[in-house]
């Protein structure tokens, strides 16, 4: 199968130049011209879902909305949901990542951070740390590795403990995290999946 050979065309202009206009009519014609749901792989990614139903207002304005048009002008996050075709998973509140964390934390006998684990606020940070490391789209196990190459350290070895233990339990309970998706993203595109079901893809 021969490869997809992408291409990338970047609009700049000061705002009020069109940008938008271009791009929407280019989506338009991609939605009239497809025949139907299977055919369509075009992607039109916003920053919000309010600005999705704006997009769609004023693609859609003069004319009924196709059914197939409408599941394609989302969020980033949309988007990967439906590349790796996981709209369904379940992903973790803050609170349930807190109460994982303080649960992890009883179990462990811990040194470097003992003094801080019972301080208001650490739970909240050790939550904005493991947000962090997903954020980065490395698997938690690569993470951990890099922490084994910085040394040998009490501090070290008990986050490694902490996201292990974190990660297991997460998987247990059925849950991903919202920064999951970076690491899913990245996965997906170093697959040879892309071309298959993608077409076009425009970010405003």
């Amino acid at each position: 199968m021969p490869q997809h050979q992408a291409k990338l065309t970047l609009l700049t202009a000061p705002a009020g130049y069109g940008k938008t206009y271009y791009c929407l009519e280019q989506f338009k014609k991609n939605i009239l011209s497809a025949p139907d749901l299977t055919a369509f792989k075009s992607f039109y990614i916003v920053p919000t879902k309010e600005h999705a139903e704006r997009i769609l207002d004023l693609i859609f304005r003069d004319k009924p909305i196709p059914a197939l048009g409408r599941d394609y002008v989302t969020t980033f996050d949309g988007f990967v949901d439906h590349l790796t075709a996981k709209g369904d998973r379940m992903f973790a509140s803050d609170v349930l990542k807190g109460i994982f964390l303080c649960e992890i934390l009883d179990t462990l006998r811990l040194d470097y951070f003992l003094p801080a684990k019972n301080q208001s606020g650490f739970i909240e940070l050790l939550s904005d740390f493991v947000a962090e490391v997903k954020q980065s789209g490395l698997a938690v196990e690569d993470f951990c590795q890099r922490l084994r190459n910085l040394g040998a350290s009490k501090k070290y070895r008990e986050l490694e403990q902490i996201l292990k233990l974190y990660e297991k339990r997460l998987r247990a309970e059925g849950f991903q995290d919202v920064e999951d998706r970076a690491r899913l993203f990245k996965e997906y595109m170093e697959s040879n999946e892309t071309s298959a079901q993608v077409d076009n893809v425009y970010l405003d």
